[in-house]
């Protein structure tokens, strides 16, 4: 029989896995209290959770919401998991949790879910690597503005090309 505090906490997973855009499963063992800490606070300046719960809890939760795609990867976890819940900006959040495991070697990263694809933790690791969405912005339309601007210095030569033309010709003539 399920005690009343797993119970409670099977709902607060089910709450919180609903309201994310992704999770990303860590294996943190060998980490210490205060780097757990460090990466949580490090992620929720970014609007992001780290949650550590037991394996099968985890897997119950997510039996019950929309992530049901990943419960058999869940299952075969035998390793501590810590979840991270990604908010809609999480190419930040990935990028950090990857400056993390640089410097700290660890947390493992087991695999996770970006946009109700299961994924395995080398594609989050690449993921980490693309640019955030402001900074494609930025890139696209910096590439939009580069024919206006040639289209721009094309209009303006001919316009100095017909004033070169007409002074000539006014010289030509004996004018000034």
């Amino acid at each position: 029989m399920a005690s009343i505090k797993n119970i409670q906490q099977v709902n607060h997973l089910s709450t919180e896995i609903d309201k994310t855009y992704g999770l990303v499963f860590l294996n943190y063992q060998g980490l210490k209290h205060g780097d757990i800490e460090d990466l949580r606070n490090e992620v929720e300046k970014i609007g992001c959770k780290v949650h550590i719960s037991k394996n099968s809890l985890l897997a119950i939760a997510l039996r019950q919401t929309k992530h049901q795609a990943v419960i058999d990867l869940v299952k075969k976890y035998i390793e501590p998991t810590a979840t991270l819940y990604l908010g809609n900006e999480y190419i930040p959040a990935l990028k950090s949790l990857k400056t993390f495991i640089k410097s700290h070697e660890l947390p493992v990263v087991k695999g996770g879910i970006l946009e109700n694809r299961v994924l395995s933790g080398e594609d989050i690791l690449r993921i980490a690597e693309l640019p955030t969405k402001d900074i494609l912005y930025a890139q696209l339309l910096g590439q939009l503005n580069v024919p206006v601007s040639s289209l721009a210095r094309v209009l303006q030569a001919n316009i100095h090309n017909l004033v070169y033309a007409l002074s000539a010709i006014s010289k030509s003539k004996g004018g000034e």
